[in-house]
């Protein structure tokens, strides 16, 4: 089988996708199929590039029981449009930063993580990064609940327990 490949980004892949990167590895290995997944996080800018993650979402996921300590931040490339199959964009700015460059003969699904998300409102996770600790709680349990979807979804279409 060939391997899955989710790429998660934000604006400076400090705060946002690299949570979302860490839930997903958490996730995968709680149901033993990190074998099956190829999984990173990028932002579509360079402002942090070669950085750890906020601390403030370190600390949060570390809370949670989640691992963002291993990631750094790195700049979307033009190869992600053909590395990945399943992009996910934040907010719908990264979303329209994505789409402005995408090549006609990418295959790379580019969706809004919170299309997998149906019990909130919002289409886009929002930035903690101004805000206090309880911004970045609220991202971690929308982004947590989101993935929880898309992997329940994945597993029942790769018709896996």
């Amino acid at each position: 089988m060939e391997k899955t490949s989710v790429l998660f980004v934000c604006l400076g892949n400090i705060c946002r996708s690299p949570t979302a990167e860490g839930i997903f590895h958490r996730l995968l290995k709680e149901r033993n199929l990190s074998e099956y997944f190829e999984v990173d996080s990028c932002g579509t800018s360079a402002y942090h590039a070669g950085n750890p993650p906020d601390s403030r979402s370190q600390k949060e996921a570390q809370k949670r029981g989640t691992d963002l300590s291993f990631i750094r931040s790195r700049q979307f490339l033009l190869e992600d449009y053909y590395r990945f199959q399943h992009i996910f964009p934040m907010d719908e700015r990264n979303l329209a930063d994505i789409m402005d460059d995408y090549p006609d003969n990418s295959e790379a699904k580019v969706e809004l993580l919170l299309q997998y998300n149906s019990s909130i409102k919002e289409k886009s996770v929002p930035d903690p990064y101004w805000g206090g600790s309880r911004g970045f709680a609220h991202v971690y349990e929308i982004i947590e609940e989101s993935l929880v979807n898309f992997l329940d979804q994945w597993q029942k279409e790769e018709q896996l327990p």
